[in-house]
């Protein structure tokens, strides 16, 4: 028996799409979900380095400046 990939999820050939497409669309949306989760996991902890970043370069220039004092 022959199958075939759509869209990551594998389709058995001469399988009625009528019958296969819900389960398909479904773990793709299942797949899509946790796929958007974890970017926003990773944009979350992108933007806390970032402002923790920040927070480290006003630390710096602030003593760079009391030194020059």
């Amino acid at each position: 028996m022959k199958r075939f990939s759509l869209h990551g999820v594998w389709i058995r050939e001469g399988a009625d799409p009528r019958e296969e497409a819900p389960a398909t669309t479904e773990k793709y949306v299942e797949e899509l979900a946790a796929v958007r989760q974890t970017l926003q996991t990773d944009l979350e902890t992108s933007i806390r380095r970032i402002a923790d970043l920040q927070a480290a370069l006003e630390e710096v220039a602030s003593s760079d400046s009391d030194t020059e004092r």
